[in-house]
């Protein structure tokens, strides 16, 4: 699994939202955001993840930031394999180990555990026409994995700032080195079959977007992406079950994904300042593949200012997707060779909710503290076109996970 880099999107959207109707000399200042998050979900993977983001606002209002995140992984992870009736042996990717699944359990490989460490470079500055461009560099690696990215765009404002378009481009270059080697996709995994050691993907990705002001209090933003890819995409370390008329499994095939991939997306986000002094944040992101996924992501967050000091920021996020177009949830013959097969849980039709708060407390003009806690629970509907006892047994797209964050900012 590869780290997650900052978007362009997400660059983009500070430009445009801290800049508006902003003119005239800038304070030098700098601002320190740390946070540690703690993941954990249940019987399966935990994870703990330090970040600090620093920036520097300088007076002639440009702005450069440093950001640094680890994330460190642990735990147990499932291989796509269907649970049985009957214990099951796996082999570890490296093929020097087993591990064996207890009878009517979701097969895990616990000996999965991971270390990942990203670092991000963004500059964001002025244009003697008024306008901001923005650049950003991103570099992240674990054991298996490598990823580098650039990024640059560029905010026009018009209409006496209360405007702000926005266009952008970004370039990804990502290499994996699985444990064993890249396995031969839809093949089966007793013979591991392997086709080097390393392979690659690039990415470009292109944004499109409108930032208005709508009053004092209120604006709306409305973004467009396209983003396409091509090279490796599989996850080398999935298998799926090939499975008899009574669900049984007869053996275990490895996971082959399309080599290209073609995303479009559509994000909309509409935030007030209330009169009494609270806030409220809305946002709807719909989102479309070439491999059939459509997905639909809703998101609202209320701060409520309990005090001078003391906020309280409630959120309820709502996921829904359909099933990418190859996946199965097992095999009821031998695939061809060449064949598209994915038994990952996260390509299943599933929807998703998130519920949580995070409670915010300044310590000073310019420090404050704050604690997220948040839940999130998954399901699929797996059980429609099952064989025999597979219908009665757990399915690896339920998940239930928590997540706690503490942060401290500071400006200096």
């Amino acid at each position: 699994m590869q780290l997650k880099s900052n978007t362009i999107l997400a660059q983009l959207t500070v430009a445009s939202l801290s800049c508006l109707g902003v003119s005239g000399a800038f304070a030098a200042e700098w601002e320190l955001d740390s946070a540690v998050l703690l993941y954990s979900e249940k019987d399966r993977v935990n994870a703990v993840e330090p970040a600090v983001n620093l920036k520097r606002t300088a007076e002639d209002g440009s702005v450069l930031g440093i950001k640094l995140v680890v994330d460190s992984l642990t735990g147990a992870s499932p291989n796509g394999a269907t649970a049985a009736n009957q214990p099951q042996t796996f082999t570890t990717p490296s093929g020097k180990d087993t591990y064996t699944t207890p009878a009517g359990e979701i097969p895990l490989d616990d000996t999965f555990k991971d270390t990942r460490g990203q670092l991000s470079l963004s500059y964001d500055a002025p244009l003697s026409s008024g306008n901001r461009y923005t650049l950003g560099a991103n570099l992240s690696s674990e054991y298996d994995y490598a990823s580098a990215s650039l990024s640059g765009g560029m905010t026009h404002y018009f209409n006496q700032k209360n405007t702000a378009l926005n266009w952008g481009l970004s370039l990804a270059f990502d290499q994996a080195d699985p444990v064993g080697g890249v396995p031969v996709g839809s093949t089966d995994t007793q013979l591991r079959l392997r086709d080097g050691q390393s392979d690659t993907r690039t990415s470009v990705e292109a944004l499109f977007g409108i930032t208005q002001i709508l009053d004092k209090n209120s604006l709306i933003q409305l973004n467009f992406g396209l983003a396409s890819s091509s090279g490796y995409h599989t996850d080398p370390y999935k298998l799926v079950s090939l499975l008899d008329a009574n669900g049984d499994p007869t053996a275990y095939y490895y996971e082959n994904r399309p080599d290209s991939r073609l995303r479009a997306y559509l994000y909309a986000n509409y935030r007030r300042h209330l009169s009494w002094g609270d806030t409220v944040e809305t946002a709807y992101r719909l989102a479309s593949d070439d491999w059939g996924i459509l997905s639909h992501t809703l998101d609202a967050k209320y701060r409520w200012n309990l005090s001078e000091r003391w906020a309280l920021t409630p959120r309820l996020r709502f996921y829904q997707q359909s099933a990418a177009d190859f996946y199965t949830h097992h095999l009821n013959s031998v695939p061809s060779a060449g064949e598209t097969l994915s038994a990952d849980s996260r390509l299943a039709s599933l929807q998703g909710i998130t519920v949580g708060a995070k409670l915010s407390y300044q310590l000073s003009s310019k420090q404050e503290l704050s604690l997220r806690l948040e839940q999130y629970e998954q399901s699929a509907d797996d059980s429609a076109d099952q064989p025999g006892v597979q219908a009665q047994l757990p399915q690896s797209s339920d998940l239930s996970a928590t997540i706690v964050q503490f942060g401290y900012k500071l400006r200096f």
